[in-house]
């Protein structure tokens, strides 16, 4: 499995670090790190850089994780930024790249991929068990222990016969244009196709900020729509347990409870509704794990460890604590 990647139109990027060589830059027990070099849009007045991540010594690790960070290279702040990304799978299919688009958002999987399609169901193996998507994980700016996982604004897919190769390449004012639309939508029929996320939309970067933003890439040569998604969750607590820093406890003092993570708010019926949401209808997860562990019971230091640890009995505690005079939540640690 081979993946490049290249900037589409690179007279509007400048390249003013070296770039990175194809191999890695990091080797650590359980991933390689690849970097890209420094880029800077046309007018130099903003910069973006990346670095993956990529898990060597298990063969379920059919994902990289990816940064992208972007911050003011002139120094100054930028408002109105739509900022996101472009995919070009194409996902092995009999004889073309035709692919078919579609997405999963359901709180906890949050991406946009392609499909390849089968026309005459010869060769290896079915080339509509062969997939690739791009996952959100989240944010946050200058310090990681801000991690924030709302978003991303939108992601679609899109036919390269209209908005690429007519044209030599992505045009700009067209891409701008499709970005502004929220939430996610798939072109499903089987044509030549690219995927747009789009992290963050009318967006403001001051002068002083670096946004971090990480997305998970993966594929999934022979499967389905499920190990897909499977993938995705896999994708998110490998990111979690060996990329994310430990800062420590996220909890605001005294107590727990707080799981809306709304700052300086007090234990309130949106708390209550962010920990239903999430243990009974998908919703996402806590940006504070110690923060839904009401009762304060087992270990609170996610990724793998943290949703196990969030049960009935933490949601039976905050409903007797807020209705029935109940005791309060335990402390913060």
């Amino acid at each position: 499995i081979v993946a490049s990647w290249a900037i589409f139109g690179d007279d509007r990027y400048a390249l003013v670090d070296d770039q990175k060589l194809p191999v890695p830059t990091q080797t650590e027990a359980n991933y390689q790190v690849y970097e890209s070099g420094t880029f800077v849009t046309q007018d130099s007045s903003l910069a973006l850089e990346k670095t993956w991540w990529a898990p060597v010594g298990n063969p379920t690790c059919n994902f990289v994780i990816q940064l992208l960070r972007v911050y003011p290279y002139d120094g100054q702040s930028h408002s109105g930024l739509y900022i996101g990304e472009a995919v070009d799978w194409d996902i092995p299919s009999d004889g073309s790249a035709a692919n078919t688009g579609d997405y999963e958002y359901d709180g906890l999987n949050r991406l946009i991929y392609l499909r390849g399609t089968e026309s005459d169901g010869s060769g290896c193996q079915l080339c509509t068990d062969r997939y690739g998507g791009q996952a959100w994980l989240g944010f946050h700016y200058n310090d990681t222990c801000a991690f924030d996982t709302a978003g991303p604004f939108g992601a679609y897919t899109a036919d390269n016969t209209v908005y690429v190769w007519p044209n030599s390449g992505l045009v700009p004012s067209e891409v701008y244009s499709l970005m502004q639309n929220p939430g996610f939508s798939a072109n499903p029929n089987p044509v030549d196709q690219h995927a747009v996320m789009t992290y963050f939309a009318n967006h403001t970067l001051d002068a002083q900020d670096t946004l971090h933003v990480y997305t998970a890439l993966i594929t999934v040569m022979e499967g389905d729509s499920a190990d897909l998604y499977n993938s995705a969750a896999q994708a998110n607590d490998w990111f979690r347990a060996e990329i994310l820093a430990s800062c420590g406890t996220c909890c605001m003092p005294p107590i727990r409870g707080n799981v809306d993570y709304d700052p300086g708010d007090e234990i309130d019926i949106s708390d209550l509704v962010y920990q239903v949401d999430y243990m009974f209808t998908s919703g996402p997860p806590p940006t504070c794990w110690e923060e839904a562990n009401v009762n304060g019971s087992g270990p609170v230091n996610p990724p793998s460890d943290g949703p196990a640890d969030i049960d009935i009995s933490d949601l039976v505690h905050l409903v007797d604590y807020m209705f029935n005079s109940g005791p309060p939540p335990a402390d913060c640690p």
